[in-house]
């Protein structure tokens, strides 16, 4: 039995072993590795074998990325090369519909295009505001067609009356006045008067009879707006006069005046009146 040592607080301290002294020249054994060793070398070998792969496959992905770039840039160059010389993106015609009072030309000037230009660089807002600048045009579209073609659509106002200020004008249903008007192309009742709510007061009045009676628009030949907005109509055959108590005439009234007139069209030749200013009550004179 080894022999031990007690401390001073009483515990066994283990004798220290003695080892062999090795002689000189003659290398000391190493101490055996157990398997934790083995496991550590182990792991650090697998790391160093994920870092890697990780590496090559994030090489693998960067070679990648550089491939697809090169084939999307050839591929974009191609089309610009296609876009570039390509006649059919290049403007040949302009097609124009809808118009009837403004010319032609007038409205190639207002699109202010070349042909030759290519489709994609024509501004098709900045035309249709253009468009849309004239006072006739109401509406436009602009927009691009097959075969190199730029399509202007346009929609014009429509004249409900003309009017003499300096030369004849139409006027639309607001009351705004188109200048320039063709007066060969319209058979129009004639408003008289320059003031301008006048105007626009006769404006309604007529668009209001126009849609519920339009044969009864179609016999006006003069309207002029007087005091306490008082009607008063001229007709076409014979020169007869019409007399209304004021601008909002009821479908009924209008009905009435049209059944009147038809009644008694052999009454009114001449120049002769019909008085409807008192409601309910109609007067020939």
């Amino acid at each position: 039995m080894g022999m031990s040592r007690r401390n001073p607080v009483g515990r066994v301290k283990p004798l220290a072993r003695k080892t062999k002294p090795t002689a000189k020249g003659v290398v000391a054994a190493k101490p055996r590795r157990g398997v934790n060793y083995r496991k550590k070398v182990n792991s650090r070998k697998a790391k160093g074998l994920g870092l890697i792969r990780r590496l090559a496959n994030a090489g693998k992905a960067i070679f990648l990325g550089a491939v697809a770039v090169c084939v999307l840039g050839l591929a974009l160059w191609g089309a610009y090369r296609t876009y570039a010389e390509s006649s059919a993106l290049i403007l040949k015609r302009v097609v124009i519909s809808g118009h009837q009072i403004v010319d032609k030309d007038i409205l190639l000037n207002l699109a202010a295009v070349e042909l030759g230009v290519k489709l994609a660089e024509i501004p098709l807002d900045e035309i249709r505001r253009n468009l849309e600048g004239h006072p006739w045009i109401r509406e436009a579209d602009v927009s691009r067609g097959w075969g190199g073609t730029l399509k202007l659509q346009v929609h014009e106002e429509v004249p409900v009356a003309v009017v003499y200020l300096k030369g004849w004008q139409g006027v639309t249903a607001q009351g705004m006045l188109l200048p320039g008007l063709p007066l060969e192309r319209f058979d129009l009742p004639v408003v008289e008067g320059k003031d301008a709510t006048a105007l626009v007061q006769a404006a309604d009045f007529l668009v209001g009879v126009k849609k519920s009676q339009p044969g009864l628009y179609g016999l006006f030949s003069q309207v002029r707006i007087g005091k306490k907005s008082e009607v008063e109509i001229i007709l076409r055959d014979g020169g007869a006069r019409v007399y209304l108590s004021s601008l909002a005439t009821s479908p009924n009234t209008l009905d009435f005046l049209a059944r009147m007139m038809e009644k008694h069209a052999r009454d009114l030749e001449g120049g002769r009146t019909l008085d409807m200013r008192v409601e309910g009550y109609a007067y020939i004179r």
